[in-house]
């Protein structure tokens, strides 16, 4: 059986003050966040099974991404402080920043 590809929330996280202040665009580029997400099995000692998130800390969202999914810069940089403010990302590593050429490299 294939693994299904796609994005969820819980209904606790949809209810909550923080998913329920998002704008629309923020709303989306959330999701796109949560669609970077990497699966795994979890087999604990007790016997508890589930799935676990296996890149979590390691997920990378560019400026050059946002624009290509239709996001501009100010939208997502403003999407980026909101989503970090409520509580639904962390950001663990911030590149460089600046401006990038065609060929994705950093001016």
């Amino acid at each position: 059986m294939a693994l299904a590809h796609g994005a969820y929330i819980e209904k606790k996280l949809f209810k909550s003050k923080a998913y329920q202040s998002l704008t629309r665009a923020e709303e989306r580029i959330y999701f796109y966040f949560l669609l970077k997400r990497q699966f795994g099995k979890y087999n604990g000692k007790s016997g508890k099974r589930g799935k676990i998130i296996m890149n979590n800390g390691q997920i990378t969202f560019t400026y050059a991404e946002a624009v290509k999914y239709g996001f501009p810069r100010p939208t997502f940089r403003r999407a980026i402080d909101k989503l970090v403010n409520v509580g639904l990302i962390d950001i663990t590593y911030q590149g460089q920043g600046g401006l990038v050429s065609d060929n994705g490299e950093i001016l």
